[in-house]
């Protein structure tokens, strides 16, 4: 797959962002703007009017308009939400192709490298290759919701996503590697797991 002119720029920046969507036994890579992983849209600008920060006319015509109407996101929608012009549906080669590229092959085997020291032994990273490991990791997916389960997990740490699904959900801020089948992992290879990249990030 091309993905669109701009994706490493939108992904970096933290305007797109990578979910894994699990539906009807059947699981799925999207990629997408990082508002449109919110499963109730509706309790967010209800805040923003309780706050007054929104009018109740801007309430209504943002309720109207969010994700072409999808307003909360649900198990019975989710089929429909993926025909959105702003959705990228992918797949884990895909996505292994994509993470690695803009990178050498020597690049990448010393930065890998560099990174376990840092991780292990407490070396330092310079800036270009701090820089470099967090190129990779925005790559990595970010939400995590699967509607058989009722499960919703994320690793925004900045943001309380988890606040805003609905009420029989068990929703957190948490690492959700292990919750990802072998079969769709795309950052891990016979040689490296880029996951552990994820500590330099919040380092």
């Amino acid at each position: 797959m091309n993905y669109p002119l701009g994706l490493d720029e939108e992904l970096w920046n933290g305007e797109r962002s990578i979910c894994m969507f699990v539906h009807r036994n059947k699981t799925y890579w999207v990629i997408d703007y990082k508002y449109n992983f919110t499963l109730d849209a509706e309790a967010d600008y209800k805040a923003y009017l309780d706050k007054g920060h929104i009018t109740k006319d801007q309430y209504l015509e943002a309720c109207k308009n969010f994700r072409n109407g999808i307003l909360k996101l649900s198990a019975e929608n989710f089929l429909q939400y993926l025909k959105l012009d702003s959705v990228i549906l992918t797949n884990a080669e895909e996505l292994k192709d994509y993470l690695l590229s803009g990178f050498l092959t020597d690049e990448i085997d010393t930065l890998y490298r560099k990174v376990e020291s840092f991780l292990v032994y407490g070396s330092k990273l310079c800036p270009n290759d701090f820089k470099r490991a967090n190129q990779l990791v925005c790559k990595l997916p970010l939400f995590y919701i699967n509607f058989d389960k009722k499960s919703y997990m994320h690793m925004d740490w900045d943001r309380y996503h988890e606040t805003l699904v609905p009420s029989d959900w068990h929703a957190e801020a948490r690492d959700f590697g292990n919750s990802i089948l072998d079969s769709d992992v795309y950052w891990q290879t016979n040689s490296y797991n880029f996951w552990h990249f994820r500590k330099v990030a919040g380092s």
